[in-house]
């Protein structure tokens, strides 16, 4: 089967969904989503869209499998489509912000301290001073670095080397030796929509993608194997499937182009491959720990750790975002879920591991703060 239009965008994740918006919004009247899976979102997945019956069992209710939080309150486009749409994506939907870290837990010492009590701690202080001076350096004119030598030759004690390491390279999805300086100096001074995490409240992020999706042509089970392009025309094939453009935009994952799942002809020009093969994307994993009732500190959400199997834990729902913030109070008689964040090379370890025993390794850290 063929079929003509004037772009098509391939993948239906965030980014396509948001490149087609754009496309229409500007004019572009004949736009076509095509999708490998069988549903729209990408990466955006919760517990409810998930038929693996322990997904189901352990969260009870709905848990984000995907991102769990909105980084940043200001000039966020996804915040913004959410309130000017809100009322017609479900009735009630609210948002509860949070700043981040909030406990931070030294593995070697088995010390557990509040963001107030880690302002004592004058070297966990340096270390995040350390890392706020970022932005007074000149991204053009550093030497070629690690964020972990930058560190190393700042100082910084060791005791808090890798509670850095938890609270900034696991966010990158890496560790601290091979997330570059320079790209972190760029990313920190660019960063312009805030600090704190703000928790979804009545909804799901899948919900606000379906929403956002609603009006677009998409077709799903397509998935693109070779994309043939020249002469002003582009041929995307599925199989037997085709699809002809003027134009298409890619917005399929790095890691699959890495693999080259999709063909192009003729071959993409040198610097997009070199590209293609530069950029990283580290894997990244959740582990999810259900609790009839809380043992840690009153009003805790987020504890990054130090020198542990798994370098961050959150509370799901968060205190102050469950309707009644006793402890305890869980939610639609599910308990009370705690998320462990593992990624870069931790989560390549992790994922080689039976599940019981990443239990096992995940239950021992949070038993010894």
């Amino acid at each position: 089967a063929k079929s003509q239009v004037k772009v098509v965008v391939i993948g239906a994740g965030p980014a396509g969904i948001v490149a087609a918006r754009e496309l229409k919004a500007l004019g572009v009247k004949d736009v076509l989503i095509v999708e490998a899976a069988n549903r729209v979102g990408g990466r955006i997945i919760n517990s409810g869209e998930f038929t693996d019956p322990n997904i189901r069992e352990i969260s009870k209710g709905t848990v984000e499998l995907g991102p769990s939080f909105v980084h940043g309150e200001s000039e966020n486009m996804f915040l913004d489509y959410l309130n000017k749409h809100k009322d017609s994506i479900k009735p009630g939907i609210k948002t509860t912000q949070l700043a981040w870290p909030d406990y931070f837990y030294l593995g070697k010492e088995g010390k557990l301290m509040s963001s107030e009590e880690a302002k004592k701690d004058q070297d966990l202080q340096r270390m995040l001073q350390t890392y706020e001076m970022l932005d007074g350096l000149e991204p053009n004119i550093i030497p070629e670095a690690t964020l972990l030598q930058y560190f190393t030759r700042m100082g910084v004690a060791s005791r808090v080397l890798d509670l850095a390491d938890a609270i900034f390279a696991n966010d990158y999805g890496a560790d601290m030796s091979q997330v570059g300086l320079r790209e972190t100096v760029k990313e920190q001074q660019d960063w312009k929509y805030g600090e704190d995490y703000l928790i979804l409240q009545g909804c799901t992020y899948t919900d606000v993608y379906h929403h956002m999706a609603k009006d677009l042509d998409v077709r799903l089970n397509f998935r693109v194997t070779r994309i043939e392009y020249g002469q002003g025309k582009v041929r995307v094939l599925a199989g037997a499937e085709v699809v002809e453009a003027d134009v298409a935009v890619v917005t399929a994952p790095i890691t699959l182009l890495k693999a080259g799942e999709i063909e192009f002809d003729p071959p993409l020009p040198e610097g997009k491959q070199r590209a293609v093969q530069t950029i990283k994307m580290g894997n990244a994993m959740k582990i999810l720990l259900r609790f009839k009732e809380p043992f840690w500190p009153e009003g805790l959400w987020d504890v990054v750790c130090s020198d542990a199997f798994v370098p961050e834990f959150w509370i799901s729902p968060p205190a102050p975002a469950r309707p009644d913030a006793a402890p305890g109070a869980g939610g639609e008689g599910q308990g009370i879920i705690m998320i462990g964040f593992v990624a870069g090379y931790r989560a390549d370890t992790l994922g080689k591991m039976p599940q019981a025993e990443v239990a096992r390794r995940a239950l021992q850290t949070i038993k010894m703060g």
